[in-house]
């Protein structure tokens, strides 16, 4: 009887046991679910600008050389330094390449005004660069802006071109064409009927260029798009397509247009 006694101790403290081990085992399984959720939701970057403009002038006179404008973003990614670093480091390397434009600029100033006449001084304004930054769209997923460059250096028509940056925030990264779609052909395709209709549009039309039909191919490039709300924004900037009086063309194709050469990740 004791022996019976003692084994059915021992059985109903195995039992226990094993069920308790089921329970740990259920609420370990829980927390990784909820963690991989937090990760595929994210949080929103914050973007913020400091501002990185400077007046270059003559050293012996004073007289203006070179106005420069610069707004540098700060991208803050919070629980993902990683990505904040990588997308971060992509506006410290174009401002480098600012720099370097800004000293070959004050450069081409100093000699320009050096050289001139007394009767040319008097008209001297100075010259002008440009590189300005602004927010297009930021989601938890994407983080879309454009950059619109300026140099007047006492050309006739002033240098504008518009530039775009589009990361994908989870993973930090700058997005290119072959990222965004998963029939790049078939897009391009459709890209090119929107511009097409764009430019043709009674708008724009009358600063067509003769030959325009031969380059709406080369205008969707990497620097040139951007993703929002709608869909895809595509950049045409002047003289390729249309004269520079026709300005910045952006051009939108819904992403219902593209929805079936899109990689998924990308659609809202």
């Amino acid at each position: 009887m004791k022996q019976k006694m003692i084994a059915l101790f021992l059985g109903i403290c195995l039992l226990c046991t094993a069920c308790a081990g089921q329970d740990k085992e259920k609420t370990e399984l829980k927390t990784p679910e909820k963690q991989e959720e937090n990760i595929i939701e994210g949080k929103a970057p914050e973007v913020t600008y400091a501002d990185y403009s400077k007046t270059l002038t003559d050293e012996e006179s004073g007289t203006l050389l070179l106005q420069v404008e610069e707004n540098y973003p700060q991208v803050t990614l919070e629980g993902n330094e990683a990505a904040e670093e990588m997308i971060n480091r992509v506006f410290e390397q174009q401002h480098a390449k600012n720099e370097i434009k800004i000293d070959s600029d004050l450069g081409t100033a100093e000699d320009d005004f050096s050289g001139l006449g007394e009767e040319e001084l008097g008209q001297w304004s100075g010259y002008r660069y440009s590189y300005l930054y602004e927010d297009m769209y930021i989601s938890s997923k994407i983080l879309s802006m454009k950059a619109s460059q300026l140099e007047e250096l006492g050309t006739e028509q002033p240098f504008l071109d518009v530039v775009a940056y589009t990361f994908y925030v989870p993973e930090g990264k700058l997005l290119t064409i072959a990222d965004v779609f998963s029939d790049e052909k078939a897009a391009r395709t459709i890209v090119e009927q929107y511009i097409q209709e764009k430019v043709t549009s009674e708008e724009y039309e009358k600063y067509l260029l003769d030959d325009y039909e031969s380059y709406i191919s080369d205008i969707l490039t990497e620097d040139d798009f951007y993703l929002n709300e709608q869909g895809l924004v595509v950049i045409c900037n002047a003289n390729l397509l249309t004269e520079y009086e026709a300005g910045v063309i952006e051009i939108t194709v819904p992403y219902e247009a593209l929805k079936d050469t899109m990689n998924e990740q990308f659609l809202p």
